[in-house]
């Protein structure tokens, strides 16, 4: 074998060898970018702006946070319970045995300002629900047959949200005794179904309206 052919080969071996080093380290780096891409993208999702809260809104009550990637927005609000749902029959309480509520109520939404609940949270216990039957331990409020009217509806901005934290409030001014997390969930509320079960409804009641369902806003 002459010396022109040797150095042939050892020149073809050593551009082989280079490619196929070559080849493994772009490949290499091709994974890395595209692992670190695919990070990046789950960051990018993860991220869940500040919306635009102003001075306003602090006064009308707001408070807004983040959990995972569920947004809250809150206004503290008083809500006067002057009407029950019992049996399919809509009564309004007589002023003395209206009850009242206070807490944080609002909405949650997704990273698209879709509403997915309505919650009335304990201000000094943010992960205690407001003691309202139809408000459950974790804050979750039941609308009924007004779900439709919040639930999957979404903002077009943030201020939005007022509208829909003022249709929950309207909803929870009367008690469905029919669809309630706990009846007795409260002094106020273990007073007037006790009266409803002693058949004395006449006695905290001003007038009443059948209902063709069991819920209404």
């Amino acid at each position: 074998l002459d010396m022109s052919e040797y150095i042939k080969k050892r020149l073809r071996d050593i551009v082989r060898a280079y490619r196929r080093y070559t080849a493994a380290t772009l490949s290499a780096y091709k994974e890395e970018y595209q692992r670190k891409l695919e990070e990046l993208e789950r960051f990018k999702e993860s991220i869940f702006p500040m919306p635009p809260i102003d001075i306003q809104d602090l006064k009308e009550g707001v408070h807004v946070f983040k959990e995972g990637r569920i947004l809250y927005f809150l206004q503290y609000k008083k809500i006067t319970v002057k009407k029950f749902i019992y049996k399919g029959v809509l009564y309004t309480l007589a002023p003395e045995y209206q009850g009242t509520c206070r807490g944080l109520l609002g909405l949650a939404l997704d990273q698209n300002y879709n509403i997915d609940g309505v919650v009335y949270l304990n201000p000094k216990n943010p992960y205690r629900g407001v003691r309202h039957p139809n408000v459950s331990d974790s804050g979750a409020v039941c609308l009924g047959e007004s779900t439709f009217r919040i639930i999957g509806k979404t903002l077009g901005e943030i201020h939005e949200a007022y509208k829909f934290i003022d249709i929950a409030a309207q909803v929870l001014s009367t008690v469905n005794f029919d669809d309630a997390y706990d009846q007795k969930v409260s002094a106020w509320s273990r007073r007037i179904i006790n009266r409803v079960y002693a058949d004395e409804i006449s006695q905290i009641t001003t007038d009443r309206i059948k209902l063709n369902s069991v819920w209404s806003s």
